[in-house]
């Protein structure tokens, strides 16, 4: 059976263990925001999603047609790529592309710090900032 919906999988550390807070992040596609590039850094690329956490007492099916499960409209989720320098445009079409993607059980790899996998092969690694 084909996956309704696609998750976006982010592992940050290296070691293989789920013993930090925010190790690891597994975030719908339908919330992801878009790119951005931090000012004079070539080697970096952020992916941006709304914020993906619950907080009691808001309407979670409003929050996420808005784009947010936090009380905040700013919110924002944000995976740090390192890339090869000046491939921003190439890992995102890599990405788009994996999106586009038709996959029967709709998990995604982005980024497995720990198992050396990358959904583009300018990625070498991935840094998680979750909103709080």
């Amino acid at each position: 059976m084909r996956a309704t919906n696609k998750y976006c999988y982010f592992m940050e550390p290296t070691d293989g263990l789920f013993d930090a807070k925010d190790d690891v992040h597994c975030i719908p596609l339908t919330l992801f925001r878009g790119f951005h590039v931090e000012t004079g850094d070539n080697t970096k690329l952020t992916m941006c999603f709304g914020h993906n956490k619950v907080t009691p007492g808001i309407d979670t099916a409003k929050a996420i047609t808005t784009g947010s499960l936090n009380t905040g409209q700013n919110d924002v989720d944000e995976m740090v790529f390192t890339i090869t320098a000046n491939k921003q445009k190439e890992v995102i079409q890599d990405l788009v592309s994996l999106f586009n993607a038709n996959y029967e059980d709709g998990f995604l790899v982005i980024a497995d710090n720990s198992n050396s996998k990358f959904a583009s092969s300018f990625i070498s690694s991935v840094a998680v900032n979750m909103a709080e």
